[in-house]
């Protein structure tokens, strides 16, 4: 671990325990938010990693056999290969719109009742921005619309059920994998991106110079993953935050999940008929139509019959079931869960990041 005030600002600098191709770089907002002697790999899986720092005039050089990262003054950043082949360097120039709207049409949409606070370019209290390269391609992200290259497209980690039409520009969706690939000319690169809060990427939409990360709050935490190929980079990625053990051979099948199923006949009759039309299927979803009330772990007697009999019935047909199970509980009084919640101090009371 390495580190240095940029700026009078507490940076960290280190090299993993366990691949000399991931560097993490903390930015921290507050000095007592630095990391102090953590470790995010559950056991002993350390494997010596060789590495030099120095201080080169007012920059400061960490490197290994692999990769060489550069940082300046204001955050500036520069990661190349050992033979200077470059990765990834900070934006040296400030957030600039293409296209922005002119203060006149501001005034017009404004004097209609638009809100126009969001229409240009504002910095983010947690935000770097890289130069995008001729050739760059973005793929990562988990759950997000659109094609599998991200380029051109902007998105938010912030986990939403929204039920509008997911169309290929939709910004957030169920769940947040702050990961991103690069995929360059003739290399590759990966930055996981470690922040809880509300965050933001934008892959050249904005302008076709640069694209950025941005968070509502907390630190700085990133990851740079410098391996040659993209399948390093997923399992250099996968070793910090841990492997899904391989999963019963029935989920590698087909599933049919969607919203809507009303009550059990939809169900039969979409079983039904996968089986007639001799549709390779392996489970059925339940959505929240099955509970009494969207009450969770509740069933819906009237409309999905005797618990557990439409499940078997189904299993002869050779379908598993998978119920949802949604992260919340209804606000009711008299909702067991709500009770035992309440009675035991279970629920958040505020929105503070613990």
């Amino acid at each position: 671990m390495i580190y240095d005030t940029l700026n009078n600002l507490p940076n960290y600098l280190g090299v993993s325990d366990n691949l000399d191709t991931v560097i993490e770089y903390i930015m921290a907002r507050d000095i007592t938010t630095l990391p102090a002697g953590r470790t995010r790999i559950d056991g002993d899986k350390a494997v010596a990693t060789e590495l030099t720092a120095e201080q080169k005039g007012e920059d400061l050089v960490i490197a290994t056999d692999k990769i060489r990262m550069q940082f300046g003054e204001n955050l500036e950043m520069v990661i190349t290969r050992p033979d200077g082949t470059p990765l990834v360097r900070t934006h040296r120039q400030g957030r600039s719109v293409c296209g922005e709207v002119s203060e006149q049409m501001k005034q017009i949409l404004e004097s209609e009742g638009h809100d126009t606070s969001n229409l240009g370019a504002h910095d983010y209290p947690v935000q770097m921005m890289f130069d995008l390269d001729e050739g760059d391609d973005f793929y990562g992200l988990g759950d997000k619309t659109g094609f599998l290259n991200k380029k051109n497209y902007e998105y938010e980690n912030w986990n939403s059920d929204i039920p509008q039409a997911h169309n290929e520009d939709y910004h957030a969706l169920y769940k947040s994998i702050p990961v991103l690939f690069c995929k360059k000319k003739n290399d590759v690169y990966g930055m996981f991106f470690d922040n809880t809060f509300h965050s933001y990427l934008n892959l050249g939409k904005e302008n076709p110079e640069y694209y950025f990360y941005g968070a509502d709050d907390g630190n700085l935490d990133l990851y740079f993953l410098g391996g040659e190929k993209l399948t390093d980079l997923i399992e250099e990625y996968t070793y910090l935050t841990g492997r899904t053990p391989l999963p019963q051979r029935w989920t590698l099948g087909y599933q049919q999940s969607r919203w809507g199923y009303q009550c059990a006949e939809d169900i039969r009759d979409v079983a039904e008929h996968f089986r007639d039309l001799d549709i390779p299927c392996d489970a059925i979803h339940f959505d929240i139509d099955y509970m009494d009330g969207y009450r969770v772990f509740t069933w819906n007697d009237a409309k999905y019959g005797k618990p557990g009999d439409l499940i078997a019935e189904i299993k002869k047909q050779g379908f598993k079931t998978v119920t949802i199970i949604d992260p919340g509980t209804k606000v009711d009084p008299d909702y067991f869960m709500c009770k035992e919640g309440e009675e035991n101090g279970y629920f958040a009371t505020d929105n503070r990041i613990l």
